[in-house]
């Protein structure tokens, strides 16, 4: 009895799981052949740096572009790693973690709900995880394409403001949701 009190039986991904993981390696993969792309195709001296009306106002060398796809594929990689080894972490390693309303929760649930009830929690990470990562891959793709027209399109700096807080708002209601659920 003492093991099921403080442990969570492991439980495969269902279907969308399995999908929101296989999104995830596609848009870090994605990432990596943008900047390896945009490396290959740009002169060695690019606009680095646009002001705010989009156009550039620093220039530098292209090797950004194989620095941008390490930068921003450390979360997205983090992210899925933890996804990927949920069971352990939350069973072996759990002072590692810190999961909003997860702990509180998830032992109050009878042990035989406790793996798929935990495989929602993390689905609604996969998610964030993947539009995390597709939102880096536009920004990406944006300053490969303003660093060719050498200038920024007029939407990009609003866009990349406001598209966190979305994320971040459909994460918390989701999480919100599952937990009354």
């Amino acid at each position: 009895m003492k093991n099921q009190d403080t442990k969570i039986p492991y439980e495969p991904f269902d279907e969308k799981g399995e999908r929101l993981m296989n999104m995830l390696l596609i848009c870090i993969l994605l990432i990596f052949a943008v900047g390896f792309y945009a490396y290959f195709t740009l002169p060695e001296k690019i606009p680095t740096h646009f002001n705010f009306k989009g156009n550039p106002d620093a220039y530098g060398s292209k090797i950004i572009f194989l620095i941008l796809p390490f930068v921003f594929s450390i979360t997205p990689i983090i992210l899925f790693f933890i996804v990927k080894y949920r069971f352990t972490l939350i069973n072996k390693y759990s002072y590692l973690l810190s999961l909003p309303g997860f702990f509180s929760y998830v032992y109050k649930l009878p042990y035989e709900k406790r793996g798929k009830w935990t495989n929602e929690y993390f689905k609604i990470f996969l998610e964030l995880s993947v539009w995390l990562s597709a939102y880096l891959l536009i920004i990406e793709i944006v300053i490969f394409k303003g660093t060719i027209d050498k200038k920024m399109p007029q939407w990009f700096l609003p866009v990349i403001l406001i598209l966190p807080f979305i994320f971040t708002i459909r994460f918390f209601l989701q999480l919100r949701k599952l937990v009354k659920t």
